[in-house]
């Protein structure tokens, strides 16, 4: 192998490594992970009534809304890779997943 051209891969390497480094050690402490925090304020007018109107989902994101004949609702989850179905007066959801 000729010299030349093993130092110039040996020293793209250690450029490379020295960058992981420094966004491994130096970055990271920096912003650390946080509990997940509410997007509701914590000083609030008191005028203002907060209330939550719809609960979180579980869904991976919903990429399609449709009603059957019997208005049961479908979601279609590109991410998730599943079809969501919810009758109207159940509150089970069922889930469909390809084969």
């Amino acid at each position: 192998m000729d010299t030349k051209a093993y130092l110039g891969k040996l020293f793209v390497t250690s450029v490379m490594v020295v960058v992981f480094l420094c966004f491994g050690f130096v970055i990271t402490p920096a912003v650390k992970a946080k509990l997940f925090q509410s997007s509701m304020p914590t000083v609030v007018d008191p005028g203002y009534k907060i209330q939550i109107l719809v609960p979180g989902s579980y869904f991976h994101g919903i990429h399609g809304l449709t009603f059957d004949s019997q208005d049961n609702l479908y979601a279609g989850s590109v991410v998730g890779q599943s079809i969501y179905h919810s009758h109207k007066y159940w509150r089970r959801k069922c889930f469909h997943r390809p084969a």
